[in-house]
C-alpha cells in the first residue's frame, strides 16, 4: 500500500513511518501542519528533495515557534524543511488555521458539522492538505500516524481517513512505552527533546537530550516510578524532534548557540531553534525496505497466550457429549418481537422485516431499522443510545450489503458493540436478517458525562483488529461493558491468521481471538469478566475454545473473572496454583453456528465490569478505615461464584457479580440498582430429572430461575440459544408465551449445537441479564 506519513518531526510519527515500511507499505509523501505565517495565504507548500542543504525555516516577525494545539506538535517545526533531503521523500505543508473547537475524545465530523478555517476545528486543516497530496499521489491508500495512547488524536485522524477513503495505520497504538524507546535506541533513532512540561523534567537539563539513549530512558523510568511520568511522553510530559535515523541521508545539526530555551512558566519550557544545517553523508541511497533491516516487529502473541496455545497443542482431548433427551415438535415460527424496559435499559429483540422472497437484503435491513427507529422514538430516544447489537444473517454472503445499510445509520462516535454471525436455515423461510439490541435511555446532560464510554479503533496496529464494520470494540454504560465479537485477524495486516482447517489452525484461531478480547478488556479498564459466549462452526472449534478458556484460568484461586485484569497485584502469585487443572473461572457458553465473518472458525464475545464503576460501588459499602479489596469482592459481593455443577436437571448454573445458586450454600450479597450480573444456564443433560423432559416443563424451570424477584433481583432480558437439531424456535416461543408473557425480554438465536465450558453438550443455552432492584443485602440459597 502506498502511504502518506503524517509527521510532526517527533519520534512517534517517524517511528510509525518505519513500521509502515516494515509491514510492506511504501511511503510516498510526508505531510505536516505548522503554525501560520503572518500575512501569508493559507496554501500548501511543496518541498521536494534537492541538493540544497540550507533549508532551515527562520522565524519571521509574529511567526510562532509553538502553538498550544491539542492535536498537533509544532515546536521545532523550523527543522521540517530538511526532511525531504534527509529521506528522499517530498514534504507537503499547510498552516494550522483552526483551533480546538471540539475537545471531546471522540470526533465525528458528519455529526458535529464542524468546518475548517479560522473559526473551525484544527482537525479539519488536515483535509485540504491530504486532498492536495492525493491529487499528486493518487495511488496513496493509507495514512501513517504515531498515536500510542491518545484517543483524541487517533479518532480525529480516523475521521478524516474515513471521509477520504484512506486506511489509518497506527502501529504504535497500545504498545508499551518502555519497549518503544528501547527499540528506537537499537535502530539508531536520534530524537532530541525540544519541550518539557512535567515535574522532574527541568528544561536546562533535558532540552536537546536524546530521549532514546539508555541513560535518558533509565532516568525517565525513575521519574515514572516516582511521579507517574509517561516514559514516552504520552501525558504531554515532553516533545521531541528527530535529527537522524534509519534511512536518513545525513543528519540535522543544531549547535548550542543556535538554540535557546523559552520559559513558559509553571515548569514548562521549550527550545527555540535559531539556526540549523543539514549535513549529508554522501552515501548511496537505500531502498525503503533496507531502512528497517534491524527493526523489531512485536510478536503476534502475548507471552501468556503463547503459553496457552502451546498447552493446547501439546495435549489433545476429545469432546465430552451428552445427548439431549428433549424432543420438540411443531412447525416453524418467526420469534416474536420482544420489547421490554427495565429501569434505564430497553431490550429490543428479534426484529425482522416482512419476508422478501427476492432476497432484497438492503430493503430488508432498511425495514428493520425503520421499525427499530419507531420503537426508540416511542421511548424518546434514538439509535445513538444503543449499547450492543446482535445481527443474525442467513448467509455471510449478505454481509457486505447488510453492513452497507447498517453503517449508513450508525454515524455517531462510538457506535454500539456488535456480534454478527450466520445461522443459516435457523432463520425462517423468507427471513434473511434478524436484529436484537440493548438500549440505554437518555439521561440528563450532567449524568451523561462518564456514563457511556466506547472504544472504536479503526486504525491498523499490532494491538487488536481494527473494526471491520460500524461497531465499537466495546461500549460501557454504568460500568456494564459489552465487548464485540472478536475474530482471529492479524491486527497489522487485518488478514485471518490461518485457514482454520487443521486442528492446530483451529486452536490458533481460538487462542488469538481470545487474546484480542482480553486486550480490549484491559484497554477499557474492565476489572471483571462476567461471562463469555464463544461462537464456533464445528466440534473442533468447541474443543479448542473450551480448552483455551480453561487454560486461561488454570490454577486461579482468586476471585472468579478477575485474574490479570487488575494489573500488577501483589497477591496474584499466591492466588494461582500452577499444578492444578482447575481454576475459578467465569461462565462460558459455546455454540456452533453456520458461518462467522471472514470464514473464521471461532469468535469470542464477552461481558465485563469497568473498574471505575466497581470502585464507585465499593465506596458505597466499605468502611474507609477497614477495607480489604479481596474480602469486599469475595464476601460482600459474591464475585467468587464460578461454574457450578448439575442442580436438579440444570447442567450448570453460573453467575457472577451478585453470587448465585451456590450448591446449596447460602450466601449474602448486596445488590445495586444499577448493577447486576449474568447467569448462564444449560438445559438439560442426559441425567436430567423427569420434570424437564418436555419443552413446557423446561420453560417452567427457566422461568423459575430467571424470575427471581423474591431474591432482590430480576432478569431484564434473556438470550436463548436453541439448537435447530433439538427442536424449533416456534416450540420454545409458544411455550414461553403460554407460561411467561410478562416482563422479561426474550432474544432467540437459533444455533446448531450448545455446549458448556467443559465441552458437555446441552439441549439449550440461556444467558440471563440480571439487574438488582435495590441496594441492600439479600440472601441467595441454592436448591
Amino acid at each position: 500500500m502506498d502511504v502518506i506519513a503524517l509527521i510532526s518531526g517527533g519520534k512517534d510519527s517517524f517511528f510509525s513511518l518505519l513500521h509502515c515500511i516494515a509491514n510492506g507499505h511504501r511511503i510516498v509523501a510526508l505531510a505536516n501542519l505548522h503554525p501560520p505565517i503572518p500575512n501569508s495565504p493559507s496554501q500548501v507548500t511543496t518541498l521536494l528533495p534537492t541538493a540544497t542543504s540550507e533549508l532551515f525555516t527562520s522565524l519571521v516577525d509574529g511567526h510562532k515557534d509553538e502553538l498550544d494545539s491539542f492535536m498537533y506538535q509544532t515546536v521545532g517545526h523550523g527543522l521540517l524543511p530538511f526532511y525531504p533531503n534527509a529521506l528522499g521523500i517530498p514534504l507537503y505543508r499547510y498552516p494550522i488555521t483552526g483551533s480546538s473547537v471540539d475537545q471531546n475524545l471522540s470526533y465525528k465530523f458528519s455529526v458535529l458539522g464542524i468546518s475548517g478555517g479560522e473559526d473551525g476545528d484544527e482537525t479539519e486543516d488536515l483535509v485540504p492538505l491530504l486532498r492536495h497530496i492525493l491529487a499528486r499521489h493518487p495511488t496513496a491508500r493509507g495514512i501513517s500516524a504515531g498515536a500510542i495512547l491518545s484517543t483524541y488524536q487517533r479518532t480525529r485522524i480516523e475521521s478524516v481517513c474515513e471521509r477520504l477513503g484512506l486506511t489509518s495505520l497506527s502501529y504504535l497504538w497500545q504498545r508499551k512505552q518502555e519497549e518503544i524507546l528501547e527499540e528506537m535506541n537499537i535502530i539508531g533513532l536520534d530524537a532530541r527533546i525540544v519541550k518539557v512540561a512535567a515535574v522532574g523534567l527541568d528544561a536546562k537539563t533535558w532540552i536537546w537530550r536524546n530521549v532514546a539513549d539508555i541513560k535518558s530512558r533509565r532516568l525517565l523510568e525513575g521519574l515514572q516510578k516516582k511521579w507517574g511520568v509517561h516514559v514516552a511522553g504520552e501525558g504531554g510530559e515532553y516533545e521531541t524532534i528527530v535529527v537522524n535515523g534509519p534511512g536518513w541521508r545525513g543528519r540535522i545539526e543544531v549547535g548550542e548557540d543556535e538554540r535557546e530555551i523559552v520559559d513558559g512558566g509553571g515548569g514548562v519550557g521549550h527550545a527555540r531553534i535559531l539556526n540549523a544545517k543539514f549535513m549529508p553523508r554522501g552515501e548511496e541511497t537505500k531502498e525503503q525496505k533496507e531502512w528497517v533491516d534491524v527493526l523489531k516487529r512485536p510478536s503476534l502473541w502475548d507471552p501468556e497466550f503463547e503459553k496457552i496455545l502451546e498447552a493446547l497443542q501439546e495435549r489433545k482431548c476429545g469432546s465430552r457429549q451428552l445427548e439431549s433427551i428433549i424432543t420438540l415438535d411443531g412447525g416453524e415460527k418467526i420469534p416474536s418481537k420482544s420489547v421490554k424496559r427495565l429501569g434505564k435499559v430497553i431490550f429490543i429483540s428479534n426484529l425482522t422485516a416482512t419476508p422478501f422472497p427476492t432476497e432484497d437484503i438492503s430493503q430488508e435491513v432498511n425495514d428493520i431499522m425503520t421499525s427499530l427507529s419507531k420503537i426508540l422514538d416511542s421511548y424518546g430516544t434514538d439509535l445513538s443510545r444503543i449499547t450492543s447489537t446482535t445481527l443474525l444473517l442467513r448467509s455471510m454472503t449478505f454481509f457486505a450489503a447488510v453492513n452497507k445499510s447498517y453503517s449508513s445509520l450508525f454515524t455517531t462516535p462510538n457506535p454500539p458493540s456488535r456480534v454478527c454471525v450466520s445461522v443459516g436455515n435457523g432463520l425462517p423461510v423468507g427471513v434473511n436478517v434478524m436484529l436484537s439490541v440493548t438500549v440505554d435511555l437518555p439521561v440528563t446532560e450532567s449524568e451523561e458525562y462518564g456514563r457511556r464510554k466506547g472504544l472504536h479503533v479503526q486504525s491498523r496496529s499490532y494491538w487488536a483488529p481494527a473494526n471491520i464494520g460500524p461497531y465499537s470494540q466495546s461500549v460501557s454504560v454504568d460500568g456494564w461493558t459489552a465487548i464485540a465479537g472478536m475474530i482471529p485477524l492479524v491486527p497489522a495486516s487485518m488478514e485471518v491468521v490461518n485457514a482454520g482447517v487443521s486442528i492446530r489452525e483451529v486452536e490458533e484461531q481460538a487462542v488469538l481471538a481470545l487474546q484480542h478480547m482480553w486486550r480490549v478488556a484491559k484497554a477499557v479498564d474492565v476489572t471483571a469478566v462476567l461471562g463469555c459466549v464463544a461462537y464456533v462452526v464445528d466440534e473442533i472449534g468447541m474443543d479448542a475454545a473450551s480448552r483455551a478458556w480453561k487454560q486461561l484460568w488454570k490454577g486461579w484461586k482468586g476471585e472468579g473473572g478477575f485474574r490479570g485484569l487488575w494489573g500488577a497485584r501483589e497477591d496474584e502469585t499466591d492466588s494461582r496454583d500452577g499444578d492444578s487443572d482447575d481454576g475459578l473461572q467465569p461462565p462460558l457458553l459455546i455454540v456452533s453456528v453456520e458461518e462467522l465473518p471472514r470464514s473464521c472458525v471461532v469468535e469470542w464475545a464477552g461481558i465485563g465490569l469497568e473498574s471505575t464503576w466497581l470502585e464507585k460501588m465499593k465506596r458505597k459499602h466499605e468502611d474507609e478505615n477497614d477495607y480489604d479489596r479481596n474480602a469486599f469482592l469475595r464476601d460482600k459481593w459474591g464475585i467468587q461464584s464460578g461454574v457450578k455443577t448439575s442442580i436438579n436437571g440444570i447442567m450448570s448454573c453460573s453467575s457472577m457479580w451478585y453470587g448465585g445458586w451456590n450448591d446449596g450454600r447460602r450466601i449474602d450479597v448486596p445488590l445495586s440498582s444499577c448493577g447486576g450480573g449474568i447467569n448462564i444456564l444449560f438445559f438439560p443433560p442426559s441425567n436430567a430429572g423427569p420434570e424437564v423432559k418436555s419443552i413446557s416443563a423446561l420453560v417452567k424451570v427457566i422461568v423459575k430461575k430467571v424470575a427471581g424477584e423474591e431474591m432482590g433481583f430480576v432478569a431484564g432480558g434473556i438470550v436463548v440459544y436453541i439448537p435447530v437439531a433439538t427442536g424449533t424456535v416456534g416450540n420454545f416461543m409458544e411455550a414461553w408465551d403460554e407460561q411467561h408473557s410478562s416482563e422479561v425480554a426474550v432474544q432467540v438465536i437459533p444455533v446448531k449445537r450448545v455446549w458448556d465450558c467443559n465441552g458437555m453438550e446441552a439441549g439449550l443455552g440461556v444467558v440471563v441479564r440480571m439487574c438488582g432492584l435495590q441496594l441492600g443485602t439479600v440472601s441467595l440459597t441454592g436448591e
